[in-house]
């Protein structure tokens, strides 16, 4: 007897320390935390998490469903968590719109696992808000789309490279100023090998003197107003152009170039 009082001791401290465990981890979290059951969403613990970002109070939720709360932004984003869930036994980070009690809309991460309390399956889940992330995100891609439908649609020549004077990109101006057909023939091409071939005077070029490359050594803009540039064909041009470093975490990858064919102003230069 005095044994299994032992062993049942034991047991019960293992118990309580499993307990205070998960409840410093389940209010200590950042994230809302939630508990609520499987059968019809019925909350019975949220965390301090929960209501800093949804604005509830825990009096407000507690005995309520996740339905009666209107957190749910779609009506089947539940009946699909559900599924997920009957069939795998657990979600990870599933992104879905939720509802706050302001009526804001949030975009979170929502991972979740099935467990049993009192013999009743129950649904631990938690929510990581990305709103600021996907508002981020959002405005780098609209930047970025802004970026490419301007290099694409400028009549000037741009092409940008990597240390070793390897073509990374070239607008349409550029492959259509140099004459080739596509960008394959262009990415990951020497541009020094394939566009400067000498100086105005016919000299021999050598890649460590262009000033293109001269950008990323120096770290600053460079600009040529007078370059002869060869195209596809083998036929040259006068070219003006300028190169600007690419500075990626404050370390130099690159140069982007921008050239325009100054054939007409050299002859207008000319005749006068």
């Amino acid at each position: 007897f005095g044994m299994v009082m032992i062993v049942n001791k034991r047991l019960l401290m293992d118990l309580e320390k499993q307990e205070e465990k998960f409840f410093k981890a389940f209010h200590s979290s950042p994230y809302a935390v939630t508990l609520t059951r499987l059968s019809d969403g019925e909350i019975f613990e949220v965390n301090d998490g929960f209501v800093n970002m949804m604005g509830y109070s825990h009096g407000e939720v507690l005995g309520k469903s996740t339905a009666d709360l209107n957190i749910w932004c779609h009506e089947g984003d539940r009946a699909r968590v559900v599924h997920e869930l009957s069939r795998d036994g657990k979600i990870q980070a599933m992104e879905l719109p939720f509802r706050k009690k302001s009526g804001e809309i949030l975009t979170g991460l929502y991972s979740a696992e099935i467990i049993a309390i009192d013999n009743e399956k129950s649904i631990l889940a938690s929510i990581n808000d990305i709103s600021k992330r996907k508002r981020a995100e959002e405005a780098l891609k609209e930047s970025e789309n802004r970026v490419n439908l301007l290099i694409n649609s400028t009549a000037e020549a741009i092409y940008g490279i990597d240390l070793q004077g390897n073509c990374t990109f070239a607008n349409p101006s550029c492959l259509k100023m140099l004459g080739y057909a596509d960008m394959d023939q262009l990415l990951g091409k020497n541009m020094h090998h394939l566009i400067h071939h000498s100086y105005p005077d016919g000299h021999p070029m050598q890649m460590e003197d262009c000033k293109i490359y001269q950008a990323f050594r120096n770290r600053r803009q460079m600009h040529v107003d007078d370059e002869v540039l060869w195209r596809a064909d083998g036929q040259s041009f006068p070219a003006e152009y300028w190169s600007y470093p690419q500075v990626v975490d404050g370390v130099v990858c690159g140069a982007v170039v921008t050239f325009i064919d100054i054939t007409d102003r050299k002859k207008a230069e000319e005749n006068l």
